[in-house]
């Protein structure tokens, strides 16, 4: 877009995301979207090949979606997040997102409506829980119901 050396002007910027059916918002918060977070662990797991950073990115968009309240915490996760190319990150995305907004009775955004990425094996986040009951039983219904076992208190950062 800037191949003459000139800068993208607002109206155009406004023209492409209305005929790309979107709008451009401000939110009142400093906290990143679900969308935002799901490009990093993108990142980190295809140029990286970091499973660890990339989770540390989900506790990070479970931390700033339990940051916000109401409104806020949907408008977060109201644009559907690009798939990150690994399907147990897309699913776990899925599911802290789910599990946040279900934590004060919020509606779901459409891209969740209706749709639950279900891995084919059961993916225990911490290999060392491996068939720990307990860890089974900690885990979020959202997170179950998609074949991935990691203890709420996980989603928790310190």
């Amino acid at each position: 877009m800037e191949r003459s050396g000139q800068a993208v002007s607002a109206n155009l910027v406004d023209v492409l995301i209305r005929a790309a059916r979107c709008r451009l918002v401000v939110l009142p918060t400093d906290r990143t979207p679900v969308a935002e977070h799901a490009d990093a662990i993108a990142e980190f797991l295809l140029r990286h090949h970091d499973e660890n950073r990339a989770f540390r990115q989900v506790i990070q968009l479970a931390d700033d979606l339990a940051h916000e309240h109401g409104a806020e915490r949907v408008a977060l996760a109201v644009a559907p997040p690009p798939p990150t190319r690994d399907i147990r990150f897309d699913a776990l995305i899925e599911g802290v997102t789910e599990f946040r907004l279900r934590e004060e009775k919020l509606p779901l955004p459409k891209w969740l409506k209706g749709t639950s990425t279900k891995l084919a094996d059961t993916w225990f986040v911490d290999r060392y829980t491996i068939g720990d009951h307990n860890v089974i039983a900690a885990t979020p219904e959202q997170l179950l119901r998609r074949n991935i076992v990691l203890d709420q208190s996980e989603l928790l950062s310190i």
